[in-house]
């Protein structure tokens, strides 16, 4: 199953234009963390999610390039969808995240991701519900912490709804350090670098697993 996405829209960011995507599928009936593989550099990733209780879905990513990320809401569906990752020197990492809803869902989104030194990221998150999928709520929203002036960060949110009786949002920021944060911190002791990492731990941890 591919995205709704253009071939163009998917490797706007990315170099995986000639490289033949691995699909992988999932069926999730609980919480739990899943790592996902892309030795290719193009991976398609398939999520049926039943609806029997609440479930967080945690998101690694153990390989830099693009994945394709579409989770198929079965009926009474409650969920968040969290993910967390920092890159580093020259990594490139891109999501494509599609969620399909069915009746009585609902859905958090957010993915996170610190970006430091030439390092990239995109994110395109796109909320499908037709016109059958009433007493619908989907929220999604992407955040990007710049570590360096090299750094780059591109994100999209997008909505696809054919039904009015839903509620959904979507956002998008990017952004530095607060200077204001670091120089209080600095003040109380901590040092630049402890200050840096004290911040960066406390906007990713948000979407990790309480164990981590």
């Amino acid at each position: 199953m591919r995205t709704i996405l253009k071939d163009k829209e998917l490797f706007r960011w990315t170099k995986a234009k000639d490289t033949k995507p691995k699909t992988y599928g999932y069926t999730v009936n609980g919480s739990k963390t899943v790592e996902l593989q892309n030795p290719s550099g193009y991976s398609i990733y398939n999520f049926l999610i039943d609806g029997s209780s609440h479930k967080d879905i945690y998101v690694k990513y153990l390989h830099e390039g693009l994945y394709e990320l579409n989770f198929f809401l079965e009926k009474g569906t409650n969920i968040n969808i969290l993910s967390g990752q920092k890159l580093y020197d020259e990594q490139q990492l891109h999501v494509v995240s599609t969620v399909f809803h069915k009746p009585e869902t609902y859905c958090k989104q957010d993915f996170r991701f610190v970006v430091d030194n030439k390092a990239v990221s995109s994110f395109k998150g796109v909320i499908v519900i037709d016109k059958e999928s009433k007493k619908v709520e989907s929220y999604m929203n992407n955040k990007n912490l710049l570590l360096s002036k090299r750094a780059k960060a591109f994100s999209k949110p997008q909505l696809n709804i054919e039904n009015n009786d839903v509620a959904c949002s979507h956002g998008s920021s990017t952004g530095a350090l607060d200077k204001e944060q670091m120089f209080y911190l600095q003040t109380r002791g901590l040092t630049k670098e402890e200050s840096k990492k004290l911040l960066v731990d406390a906007f990713i941890n948000e979407v990790m697993p309480n164990d981590e």
